[in-house]
């Protein structure tokens, strides 16, 4: 047998033995030999072996090896009408099993990433719910008591509409691109020494897939460079519109999303790099999850196309190509009426300025109204960009806000970057952060890095009061 089919049989990340036109072991594969051991290094007889084997006729029976039940797929090899031999498969039932498992672990860990977002999601709703009846309690005219009825009608219509989307099979549902994605890189690199930036432009047309099995691409690609970072790095994802005026590979002409993700990693070896969308393929001897596999898969079936460029020692790109809704923008538009409220003067005397940080419209106008009914004058901005900006305005006119309140979950930034940012101009600046996460070790690091509170959403009016009253 010619030294090269040998290599290329041993290397096969696959249980695959190779019999010569005599029925002999002529060559087995490095993942077989991982397997059973020697078992095959032996001289054994394959016709002994398998008692029912036909060398000359592709067959699929059951079989022991030393113990442990297989079922074998023979095909044999013909060339120029002659028997070369033949290839065997081997399906153990115990790597089965492995593989399930490592199948059900993927599945269970995106099932709870998505359900911590739905959480997320659904402690947003109740706040803004629980706020406004709270301020239409403690209201003391019937107009405004009416609003803040309406505004809490409005909140509780939008949780229905949510929780109605969530039963309904529809890949066509927007999503904010941003705020999906920023989730699943925060989720998995959260405290690790990894540096990462998203850079998503406003106008960036909706992908034609549905939230879950975008979610499910990036776990896997993230993942993935995390492993290639064991030392750390950065990690970088760039999006942006590409419409496609001629065929490209298997691409047709139309607007598509291009995500282009860059790692620092260890890189992958040019001979490993066109195994790596095989089903559990690992150039580390352990049982893994579908991983890029599934990723192609997922990618492939929506239209789209995924292709990888990497060097050992020189990090990995990897660019997805996902077909695109042609619109303008694609971010969500709250339906909530923004209009500024008057300013009740009820308990704060003289009045207190707080640059409020919340990117959700519904939140933030809530919590504008809320701290304007509480007597405090508030400026809102959507963004950390527009939040130091004015911050830093201030302080050149030798002003400051008595109060910053900022959310932790933020574009661009977290909340506790964007808490260090606002002490770095000001040491003394007095810093609560909302989530709606509850999660000891988040707390005890803002804590640490000079937040005053920590406020978990859905909290009440009485607690907002009491957070800026104590410190």
């Amino acid at each position: 047998m010619e030294e090269v089919y040998f290599n290329l049989i041993k290397s096969i990340p696959a249980p695959i033995l190779f019999c010569d036109q005599n029925g002999e072991v002529a060559a087995i594969s490095d993942t077989l030999s991982s397997i059973t051991g020697k078992f095959f290094e032996k001289e054994i007889n394959l016709k002994n072996l398998f008692p029912n084997w036909d060398l000359q006729k592709a067959s699929h029976f059951f079989a022991n090896l030393g113990g442990r039940e297989v079922q074998v797929v023979y095909s044999p090899f013909i060339e120029n009408n002659s028997l070369k031999g033949g290839f065997f498969y081997f399906s153990f039932l115990e790597h089965t099993e492995k593989t399930f498992s490592a199948v059900q672990k993927e599945r269970s860990d995106i099932l709870n990433f998505i359900v911590r977002g739905l959480a997320h999601d659904f402690r947003n709703f109740l706040f803004a719910v629980q706020g406004y009846l709270e301020l239409a309690q403690i209201a003391y005219d019937e107009e405004r008591q009416k609003k803040y009825l309406l505004k809490a009608k409005l909140a509780l219509s939008r949780a229905k509409e949510f929780a109605e989307n969530l039963m309904t099979d529809n890949p066509n549902q927007k999503f904010d691109l941003y705020e999906t994605l920023q989730e699943v890189f925060e989720s998995i690199l959260d405290n690790k020494n990894i540096k990462w930036t998203l850079y998503i432009p406003e106008n960036v047309w909706p992908p034609k897939i549905d939230k879950i099995h975008l979610i499910q691409i990036f776990i896997n690609l993230v993942k993935n460079s995390l492993e290639a970072m064991p030392t750390g790095g950065y990690l970088i994802l760039e999006v942006e519109n590409v419409y496609l005026t001629y065929k490209k590979r298997e691409l047709n002409p139309g607007p598509y999303l291009r995500f282009t993700l860059i790692d620092s990693g260890i890189g992958i070896k040019p001979s490993d790099l066109p195994l790596v969308f095989i089903p559990y393929f690992s150039s580390k001897d352990k049982v893994r999850g579908l991983g890029l596999a599934m990723v192609k898969y997922i990618v492939k079936s929506h239209g789209g196309e995924i292709n990888i460029e990497s060097e050992p020692g020189e990090g990995t790109k990897i660019e997805i190509f996902l077909p695109a809704a042609q619109e303008n923008s694609y971010f969500k538009q709250s339906d909530i009426n923004n209009k500024k409220s008057p300013e009740l003067n009820v308990y704060v005397i003289p009045k207190k300025h707080i640059l409020l940080l919340e990117d959700e419209p519904e939140i933030g106008s809530f919590l504008k109204e809320t701290l304007e009914f509480m007597g405090y004058k508030v400026t809102w901005k959507k963004n950390p960009d527009q939040a130091l900006n004015i911050y830093k305005e201030f302080l050149t006119k030798k002003e400051t806000f008595d109060f910053v309140i900022s959310d932790y979950h933020l574009p661009k930034m977290n909340g506790l970057e964007f808490l260090v940012e606002i002490k770095n101009l000001n040491p003394k600046a007095k810093i609560l952060i909302t989530t709606g996460e509850r999660d000891k070790k988040l707390e005890k690091t803002l804590k640490e890095a000079g937040a005053l509170k920590v406020l978990v959403k859905p909290f009440s009016i009485k607690e907002l009061a009491e957070a800026l009253s104590n410190t």
